[in-house]
């Protein structure tokens, strides 16, 4: 943010969903290799992630399950779909609030650091 400046300061609000299952993967390319991740838990992932308040870490139930040293987490209204049926998920603030200090600027234009 720094070397954006002032101008460039954006208020940032994220969003996560974490889902815990099987996947599907494809490698494509030969030069430059890229990969295409599909399946059920990664739609469960983006579905609960919409639903996710601002701020905010959503589980799925097979991922609560696995965090069984961790608190803070409440339950959320389910989420009904014709694809996955009656999707239960559980949500827990990340940051209450974070303020960040622009104060300090860089001087000059952006440059990348020399190569040793």
């Amino acid at each position: 943010m720094q070397r954006l400046g002032d101008t460039w300061v954006k208020n940032v609000s994220l969003r996560f969903g974490l889902a815990s299952g099987e996947i599907d993967v494809l490698l494509i390319g030969r030069g430059h290799t890229a990969y295409d991740i599909w399946g059920r838990t990664l739609s469960i992932c983006r579905l609960i992630a919409v639903q996710a308040e601002r701020g905010c870490v959503r589980l799925n139930d097979s991922t609560y399950s696995l965090l069984t040293d961790i608190d803070g987490f409440e339950p959320c209204p389910s989420i009904v779909t014709e694809a996955f049926g009656t999707v239960n998920s559980w949500s827990r603030p990340v940051v209450e609030r974070i303020t960040v200090d622009v104060a300090v600027r860089q001087k000059g234009p952006l440059t990348p650091a020399p190569a040793e």
